[in-house]
């Protein structure tokens, strides 16, 4: 996972003197005044000098500077928090002078520069285009916050000689790293995502307007002819497919609360290239979502991310009857998941229901939620009857809200963000007639 970023360098401060720089310049100011003050020819001179040093010190820096070329890899390319990984960081120099060694940083954020990083000397390009002296910068980052991190640019340290003057240069070509979730691992547990066929679960399909999963549904374009149900078919006089084969390609649906509101506890967080909105209870819930959905990858569902901020995922999701994603891409989802302000694209309960009817039968439904009222627990209610199972994991509630969803089919769990999630899914298996052991 490497970039190479615009050519040329960009500066981002111009040379300045160091404390040492100012100091030889005072000494100078000093020394000239003596001078004028003694009429002292000699001290003139010497303040000359002392004045003059730092001013050639700047030109010789500013006719230094280097032209380089960086690209910069990752590897792993994907990290999960709290694991390292190592960054290998390609110089070429273009200039037709040699660079000196020196001291580096890759980028302005502590987390990420790799510290103080030393510089390799590069000789100068022996031509045109050709013979570009590159060097390699190596250092491990072990990331402590999710998200989709950029790592530069690289920020090269140089002056002179003497000490007075200093000069450090950014060169663009700063690189995504993605920082995917700490999952656990939940198949432990002997439990699977899917229902049973008994009694309760074709009450709750009848409840929820659906069909029981043997009944034939009319054919939609894409259907292979192989789910023809015929006999159907001569009844109706139009085409009709099995529902049971659609159980071939189940999908399951995780439901993350995303809105600041549902987690009082947030802050802003990071430094200027990823600034974000962060919350212990919410980063929390990320992780049970993600371990969720790895856990329905595994038992062979196509986990599908609902954010009840965003839900313009439903869009993409209802039009993929095809295809698998692994586990690997479903955590790619959840390491771009922020907090956001509020309901942006519409209503996701409605338009979840909607994606689940038009899909036929039903299918397994997790939703993590921080805090919920009322009103969230009317727009929920509907999904409860079309989830087999239906489970919900909520932080904070509003009186009444646990008994709204319970009659209405959900499983209702109440969690803290300092909760194991591995005991946490163990009470679900253990509560949930429809999670097969």
């Amino acid at each position: 996972m490497g970039a190479r970023g615009p050519r040329g360098p960009h500066a981002t401060d111009r040379p300045r003197l160091t404390v040492r720089g100012w100091g030889v310049t005072l000494a100078g100011i000093v020394f000239f005044l003596a001078a004028l003050i003694l009429g002292n020819r000699d001290l003139l001179t010497v303040a000359c000098l002392l004045v003059g040093l730092p001013l050639v010190a700047l030109m010789v820096v500013r006719r230094g500077r280097a032209e380089l070329d960086v690209a910069r890899n990752f590897v792993p390319d994907v990290v999960a928090v709290g694991d390292p990984t190592q960054v290998t960081v390609t110089v070429t120099n273009r200039a037709r002078r040699p660079v000196a060694a020196s001291r580096c940083r890759d980028g302005d954020e502590g987390e990420w520069s790799g510290g103080s990083l030393p510089f390799p000397a590069l000789a100068r390009a022996s031509g045109r285009g050709l013979g570009r002296v590159r060097g390699v910068i190596r250092y491990t980052v072990t990331p402590r916050q999710r998200g989709i991190h950029e790592v530069g640019p690289l920020i090269v340290h140089s002056g002179d000689g003497l000490g007075l003057v200093t000069w450090e240069r950014s060169y663009p070509g700063a690189q995504r790293l993605a920082v995917i979730p700490r999952v656990e691992d939940l198949s432990g547990d002997g439990a699977n995502l899917g229902g049973s066929d008994g009694a309760i679960d074709r009450a709750r399909l009848s409840l929820a307007g659906g069909t029981d999963d043997t009944l034939p549904r009319e054919y939609r374009p894409g259907d292979p002819m192989r789910r023809v149900h015929w006999r159907s078919t001569a009844r109706h006089g139009d085409l009709m497919v099995r529902q049971d084969e659609e159980q071939s390609d189940p999908q399951c649906w995780v439901i993350l609360d995303n809105r600041m509101s549902s987690h009082p506890d947030f802050e802003r967080s990071g430094g200027r290239s990823s600034r974000r909105v962060v919350s212990a209870g919410f980063e929390w819930s990320v992780r049970l979502a993600a371990s969720i959905a790895v856990h329905a990858q595994r038992e062979g569902y196509r986990a599908r991310l609902v954010a009840t901020a965003d839900p313009t995922v439903l869009d993409a999701a209802a039009n993929d009857r095809g295809g698998t994603q692994s586990a690997h891409d479903a955590l790619l989802e959840f390491a771009s998941m922020n907090l956001l302000g509020g309901l942006t694209h519409g209503d996701y309960a409605h338009e979840l229901e909607q994606v689940m009817r038009a899909s036929g039968g039903s299918r397994p439904v997790f939703a993590v939620f921080g805090s919920i009222d009322e009103d969230e627990a009317s727009r929920l209610a509907r999904l409860g009857v079309l989830g087999r199972p239906a489970t919900i994991f909520v932080m904070r509630s509003a009186p009444g809200v646990e008994q709204t969803l319970t009659r209405a089919g959900w499983r209702y769990i109440t969690v803290s963000e300092t909760d194991d999630i591995a005991t946490v899914w163990q009470e679900v298996t253990a509560r949930g007639s429809h999670v097969v052991h």
